[in-house]
């Protein structure tokens, strides 16, 4: 009679226990399994290493939904074009599903019209990682559209598709492989010989420096820098500088005014209509000018012609003509002398007195 009893329990027991658990996954599933999904695609080329059905797909940091699937491009897509089908064997296809409770539009249309417009302006999704240590998940943030630009995919999608872009680590892990490869077909040998020849030639011509004489030379050039602040301050010192500074200095406007009248004056000559009249009628003079300018070269090369031509008859002209002037002398100085033998021819004997003719 115990015995049934203890037996009668412990099937109440499992009955009650089993009670509670189917009620608790009712309970705690039920919203999951009411809730509604927008299911999306996203299509990438590289590796979806540690991702797992089920992992969180967040926006800044907001769990909007999870993945339902991961699979190769080829499964869904194949293709009997070898060339189309070897191009679709690059890409794995990641299926999404969005809560659409966190999703603004509740209208199919207009929540695949908002994803369209997002992806224009930059909406990408990628793979990144709660920490160094956490499990990886999609995160779907917006990047430079002109960076990141869609990738044109080789099929035909049939879900609201949202372009791929390469994760954090991954760009940081291309940014390090491209510079090991510039490193390694960098000459480094080469370049630390010539590094090592710019080393020894700097040393070499800071050896070849004499510290000594650039100090002498700078320490002369302070010196004499302090001996012309010394004369400036001496001048500038001097109490005959300072009412004449204020004299130059009470002149500038009187100047200034000066000045600005005399170019008023300037202007009003330079506008008159007489200057311009004047300035025309010297343009013609200039003009009419140029032919008698003209006239009087050819007149003057040609009396150059005619002296060079009768050059000689007109030397021994100015001779015969020095010669004529030098008699004409002569014979004044005859007439001044002795007039009467200008007159009459000889002179008479001489006479002295006492004697006979």
């Amino acid at each position: 009679m115990n015995s049934e009893k203890g037996y009668f329990k412990l099937g109440l027991f499992v009955i009650a226990g089993m009670t509670l658990l189917v009620g608790g996954v009712i309970f705690f599933g039920a919203g999951a399994l009411f809730r509604e999904y927008l299911t999306v695609e996203t299509a990438t080329t590289r590796s979806v290493e540690g991702l797992g059905v089920g992992a969180a797909v967040k926006y800044n940091g907001v769990t909007m939904g999870k993945v339902s699937k991961i699979e190769l491009a080829m499964w869904q897509h194949p293709d009997a074009d070898p060339s189309k089908m070897e191009d679709i064997r690059r890409y794995v296809i990641v299926q999404l599903q969005l809560d659409r409770g966190t999703l603004p539009a509740r209208n199919i249309e207009a929540i695949r019209t908002n994803f369209r417009d997002a992806v224009e302006r930059g909406l990408r999704a990628r793979m990144a990682s709660s920490g160094l240590t956490g499990p990886p998940f999609i995160e779907l943030v917006f990047l430079n559209p002109k960076t990141y630009p869609p990738t044109t995919l080789p099929w035909t999608t049939r879900e609201t598709t949202i372009p791929s872009a390469p994760s954090q680590m991954t760009e940081v892990v291309t940014s390090v492989t491209k510079i090991l490869e510039q490193v390694q077909q960098a000459d480094i040998p080469t370049a630390v010989s010539d590094l090592r020849r710019l080393v020894n030639h700097t040393d070499t011509a800071v050896t070849e420096l004499n510290p000594k004489e650039l100090q002498n030379k700078a320490v002369a050039l302070i010196d004499e820098v302090r001996g012309t602040n010394k004369r400036i301050h001496t001048i500038l010192d001097n109490p005959k500088i300072d009412p004449a500074v204020n004299t130059v200095m009470e002149d500038l406007p009187k100047i200034s005014a000066r000045l600005r009248d005399a170019t008023a004056q300037v202007d009003d000559i330079l506008r008159d209509p007489k200057t311009k009249e004047m300035l025309a009628n010297l343009n013609d003079s200039a003009a009419a000018a140029a032919p008698a300018v003209l006239d009087a070269r050819r007149i003057l090369r040609q009396l150059d012609a005619l002296l060079s031509a009768q050059s000689q008859d007109l030397e021994a002209i100015v001779v015969n003509l020095r010669q004529v002037l030098q008699n004409t002398a002569a014979v004044t100085e005859e007439a001044k002398t002795n007039p009467s033998r200008l007159l009459f021819g000889e002179p008479p004997p001489h006479f002295t007195p006492g004697k006979s003719k």
